[in-house]
């Protein structure tokens, strides 16, 4: 009996159409389920993932018709990615979505992976993330979440050029998702907050059975402890906390590992 990663994240979105246009027009995801919420029979339940809808690609949501916005805290999740193949895939994502009136932060190079942020209508943050280089740039395989590795000053907000990263953009409008843009890999990871990192791993990986693959510091707070937890690149991420979580729009309903064998 093993925890192979994520399955899927729930969400809360307050507009269920508002919703779909966003995850399918815009990052064009496939809405693979459209059910009701077997816990609250009045709400819509949503699911986007990919064509054979896998676990570990899915993102879904239930509509709780005028939530507000919730609060994002110690126990709930501060952001979900989703992955992308390459650079040039992520440049090309910051240029549509910005021509399309939508704030990116990034390209953020993470040294295991490179990252852009934006926002979908309720506020929630969405991360896209390349699939590389991977976790072994500074570690070996067999080493791996052993010791804390240190982000280098390039990287770390506060010495980084802010400048520079805003102003790299694809140098052409991006009207279409092309084949290389597809977010068809699945989910790449979620963030989460704890209130202690020491005690999340006695949690997932001593309970759970989930391996460490690094140890670090958030990169945009470099005072706070980084986690990783997970295979391949389906990760749970575990950042310091200020406050406890609400659960309404903007925050997760849950969060779901997977058991089956890894694809």
């Amino acid at each position: 009996m093993q925890l192979h990663g994520l399955h899927h994240i729930t969400l809360v979105t307050a507009d269920a159409r508002r919703n779909v246009d966003f995850y399918t027009r815009v990052l064009g995801l496939r809405l693979v389920k459209k059910t009701v919420n077997f816990d609250d029979p009045g709400s819509y339940h949503l699911y986007y993932g990919t064509e054979d809808a896998r676990p570990g690609s899915l993102v879904t949501f239930f509509e709780w018709p005028g939530a507000s916005p919730g609060r994002p805290g110690i126990g709930g999740t501060h952001h979900f990615a989703l992955t992308v193949a390459d650079r040039d895939a992520l440049l090309r994502w910051k240029r549509r979505l910005t021509d399309l009136g939508i704030a990116v932060r990034g390209p953020y190079d993470r040294t295991y992976f490179t990252s852009i942020y934006f926002r979908d209508p309720d506020g929630q943050v969405v991360e896209i993330a390349t699939k590389g280089p991977g976790f072994t740039v500074d570690e070996p395989l067999e080493a791996l979440g052993t010791t804390v590795q240190t982000p280098p000053a390039e990287h770390a907000k506060g010495t980084r050029d802010q400048a520079a990263i805003e102003a790299e953009t694809w140098p052409e409008p991006v009207p279409a998702i092309t084949d290389a843009m597809r977010l068809d890999a699945g989910m790449h990871h979620l963030s989460a907050i704890s209130a202690d990192i020491e005690r999340t791993h006695a949690f997932f990986g001593d309970l759970l059975g989930l391996r460490r693959v690094k140890m670090t510091s958030n990169y945009d707070d470099p005072g706070s402890a980084h986690g990783y937890w997970g295979e391949r690149y389906s990760q749970m991420l575990w950042m310091r906390p200020s406050g406890s979580a609400s659960c309404c729009s903007v925050q997760a309903a849950c969060l779901a590992a997977s058991i089956g064998s890894p694809s």
